[in-house]
């Protein structure tokens, strides 16, 4: 019974066991249930507010779907009144037509130009431009208008190309629009808002026969003139034109025979919206013909009323040319004006109109309009014929050339493009001689001359900078720029730079900010690029939009592509986005800049040159093409990131390396040194090598420079110190050493071990590493303000930057008035009391030697300071100093 119950004892204990192992995965399993379960309940209540946000959204959803079905029924009610207002339109066209038909007889064209001079008077033709605006009337009118005023200059080429087309298409003019229509070329003038297209194109010929007429001494109508102008235009293209062709575009000129259809007024686009394209073009010449031959007799308005109320609705091109011609004119030129805001379809239907016109001989009746075919015909080579033609020849212009280009390529007929350049310095000062009747044989006034390389070449900007000193008339203007200090210039430069941002801006807000810093930076490295090249991702964001819009000057290149120029009151230096720069001297027109800002310049210039080589698609480039002329010009990899970072720590040749090494693809490779590190001022660490920029900037040498003195580097040991501080061995990457001054390079080379890794870019250079215009501002730019220095200091320092800049150092050079004040001043400063510190430099042996005075100096001291004034009678440095 024991060895029983002892069995039974241990199987109960073994089975008790297993009942308390599974209670303890029992309750191993509930507390995993319970975390679940407040899991579960948390994961509840965050869902919750999802719910409701659910629940609002659907009412949301149901709510726009109610919405959009109102907006389905109230599309149909619009549609509906839509063809209800198409129709009215249709029957208040029918009634027009049917009340000018049942109006008295229009009349053709002739018959109307001989109802005009019975009904408005005698006709007065107003002839051309006068040469000189001499009434206090005309000066008046010519404030209203200044640009019209301005004399015709840098258009020589551009003048002679105009002729020479014109020519070739008078010599073909007769031979059959289909045989010869492939033969001539249509000059067309495109560019930039202001450059002068519309003025080129009506003033060309009148500008070279005025020229010769002044040279020769004779009426620029005579034959002497023509004669000389076809031999201006052989010697120039190398292609003989007769003489007489020239006598006879010259006639027109003077015969109210050279008119302009603008197709961006509403009344053309009145006349075109009733009766037609055609219809419009006619309506527009005889307009422009008369308001020329009768003067001021009749309004524009009542002129408008009087052809409308007496102009046949059927009319024809062929007709109007016809009449206008057989008023004594050999010739009728044609200006076909702002034709971008016509489509290419029509652009292309005028152009056929007129070569029409030209190209079929007389006696041929009047051509329908309905479109020709493109293909050239066999046999348009064939020899030219002399058969009696109507000499009516036209030009094209407008700011958008793709719609231009589309135009020919809708009309089969090709164009020549004419490019205008911009104006350099020499020709604004011909402009200002010739309407201010001034001479600037001696120089340009130094103030004006830095105010007028801020305006830049475009004629529109130097109009709208002489229109800012509202003056009555041109003697009034004439006298306040004579008089006009540097304070005032530097007021109105600021005042056009506002005006041109916020006109600009207020049009095109959306797109001049995405632009502008692909623009600038493009401007800043003078990179040929294409002209369908995108400024941002979006439509309508090419090179040539831009352009359209007035952003910027496109110079076409020998290889078909273009190179971007902004006038310096246009630049302005991206404050945000991938590529924004800080560039001082562009802020502000006063030249003020601060040895801190100095330092970053060079980087930021060679930033934005990276930046806009890799938006023309290229991911490596040049050392060189990045404006770095290093002895080893290296290929290096374009980055990703164009931000220039600058450092809080101080960089040495110990963590330069480290730096270099932990560089990642997407890490900044431009770095600015913090201040006082013992290293170089700026980094470009690039995948195969390391750019390192030394900057020597020295007030110092820049006012030596004021007093026309250059300074020379003693030696090279200057570069070997600069270069000891950041020479690397055990870099992975080769190094290149960029050490910038103000002084000129010493003579001799430079040492063996400094020649394959060292550029010394001295004063000379830094048009090559910085650009023209951030050249020229850099060099004589001040540590303080220099609206707040003397007045000579000024004269001379801005006399000195424009001998010193490009293009304009053929041009500026120094008054005499101004070089004699530059003795005085140095003089005064030789004079004036200096601190111990400054006396202990120039006492010490290793001070430069002393300048020897000029004749015109040692004459000019012994005045300053013997003179003395009366006890009683304070200097006016003393009033200056009171004030």
């Amino acid at each position: 019974n024991f060895v029983h119950f002892s069995t039974m004892a241990s199987a109960s204990l073994s089975a008790l066991e297993k009942v308390q192992q599974e209670k303890a995965k029992n309750d191993t399993a509930l507390q995993e249930l319970g975390k679940k379960i407040e899991l579960i309940e948390a994961r509840i209540k965050e869902l919750q507010p999802l719910k409701k946000r659910t629940r609002a959204q659907e009412e949301e959803l149901s709510d726009l779907r109610k919405d959009k079905s109102n907006l389905r029924e109230k599309e149909k009610k619009l549609g509906n009144e839509g063809n209800t207002l198409t129709a009215s339109i249709a029957r208040l066209r029918e009634l027009e037509v049917q009340q000018r038909a049942a109006a008295p007889p229009s009349l053709l064209p002739k018959d109307l130009i001989e109802a005009a001079r019975t009904n408005f008077g005698t006709a007065i033709s107003r002839g051309a431009k006068l040469d000189r605006l001499r009434s206090p009337k005309q000066q008046r009118d010519a404030m209203n208008s200044l640009g019209l005023a301005f004399p015709f200059v840098n258009r020589t080429t551009e003048c002679c190309n105009m002729i020479l087309a014109l020519y070739n298409m008078d010599r073909h003019g007769g031979n059959g629009y289909e045989k010869v229509k492939r033969r001539i070329q249509v000059p067309y003038v495109t560019g930039m808002s202001g450059i002068g297209k519309s003025r080129f194109a009506r003033e060309c010929i009148q500008h070279l026969a005025q020229k010769a007429g002044k040279t020769l001494n004779e009426p620029p109508t005579s034959m002497r003139v023509a004669e000389h102008v076809a031999e201006l235009v052989n010697a120039t293209l190398k292609q003989p034109i007769p003489a007489q062709f020239v006598q006879d575009l010259t006639l027109a000129s003077y015969r109210n025979a050279n008119l302009r259809i603008d197709c961006s007024t509403g009344t053309f686009t009145s006349a075109l919206f009733r009766f037609g394209l055609e219809y419009a073009i006619c309506h527009a010449l005889l307009i422009a013909w008369l308001q020329h031959e009768l003067a001021d007799s009749l309004s524009e308005r009542n002129l408008k009323q009087f052809v409308d109320d007496n102009l046949r609705q059927t009319v024809y091109l062929k007709h109007v040319i016809e009449a206008l011609i057989a008023q004594g004119s050999p010739v009728l030129l044609t200006n076909i004006d702002e034709a971008h805001h016509l489509s290419a379809e029509n652009l292309g239907f005028v152009i056929k109109l007129f070569a029409q016109v030209l190209l079929d001989p007389l006696g041929v009746p009047v051509p329908a309009t309905a479109p020709l075919p493109d293909e050239q015909v066999p046999g348009s080579e064939m020899p030219l014929q002399s058969v009696p033609h109507i000499r009516s020849l036209f030009t094209v212009t407008g700011v958008a050339p793709t719609v231009i280009r589309g135009g020919f390529v809708t009309s089969s007929i090709p164009g020549l493009r004419i490019v205008l350049p911009l104006l350099q310095h020499e020709h604004v000062v011909e402009i200002l001689e010739g309407l201010l009747d001034v001479s600037y044989a001696a120089g340009v006034p130094a103030p004006l001359s830095y105010a007028l390389f801020w305006v830049g070449g475009i004629p529109r900007l130097l109009e709208n900078f002489l229109m800012g000193f509202k003056q009555p008339t041109l003697v009034a203007l004439k006298y306040r720029l004579q008089s006009a200090p540097p304070t005032l210039l530097l007021k109105q430069l600021s005042e056009l730079r506002k005006t041109i941002s916020d006109q600009v801006t207020s049009e095109n807000r959306g797109f001049v900010d995405k632009a502008m810093p692909a623009l600038f930076a493009l401007s800043l490295s003078s990179l040929s690029v294409g002209e369908e090249t995108t400024l941002f991702t979006g439509a309508d964001s090419t090179l040539l939009h831009a352009e359209v819009k007035g952003l910027c000057y496109l110079q076409p290149t020998p290889t078909s592509e273009v190179v971007v120029h902004l006038t310096p009151v246009l630049m302005r230096p991206p404050l945000e986005g991938p590529s924004k720069a800080c560039i001082p001297p562009l802020d502000n027109p006063a030249l003020w800049m601060t040895p801190t800002t100095n330092e970053s310049l060079a980087l930021n210039v060679i930033m934005q040159r990276v930046y806009a080589i890799s938006m023309a698609g290229h991911k490596q480039a040049r050392l060189s093409k990045l404006g770095i002329m290093a002895p080893v010009d290296h290929l290096v990899t374009l980055p990703t990131n164009f931000q220039v970072d600058s450092l809080t720590s101080r960089i040495t040749k110990v963590n330069f390396v480290k730096v270099c090494k932990g560089l990642k693809p997407d890490d900044p490779i431009f770095y600015l040194s913090a201040k006082g590190a013992p290293f170089a001022d700026a980094m470009i660490l690039f995948p195969e090598c390391c750019v390192l920029i030394q900057e020597k900037q020295l007030t110092r040498i820049r006012q030596y420079r004021m007093q026309e003195r250059r300074t020379q580097m003693a030696s090279y040991a200057e570069v070997e110190a600069e270069y000891s501080k950041v020479a690397l061995d055990n870099i992975d990457r080769a190094t290149v050493f960029v050490f910038v001054t103000d002084q000129d390079r010493p003579a001799g080379t430079l040492p063996a071990h400094l020649s394959q890794v060292a550029w010394v870019c001295d004063h000379a250079q830094h048009a090559v590493l910085l650009g023209p215009t951030i050249a020229v501002l850099r060099a004589f730019a001040w540590a303080e303000d220099p609206v707040r220095l003397p007045s000579e200091v000024q004269k001379v320092l801005c006399n000195l930057l424009m001998s010193r800049s490009k293009p304009w150092e053929r041009a500026i050079a120094a008054p005499s008035s101004t070089r004699a004040a530059a003795a005085p001043l140095s003089s005064r400063v030789a004079a004036a009391p200096q601190s111990p510190r400054a006396a202990a430099v120039r006492s010490s042996p290793r001070s430069r030697t002393p300048r020897t005075l000029s004749s015109a100096e040692a004459a000019a001291a012994p005045v300053m300071t013997s003179r003395k004034r009366a006890p009683n009678v304070p200097s006016p440095h003393a009033k200056r100093a009171r004030r």
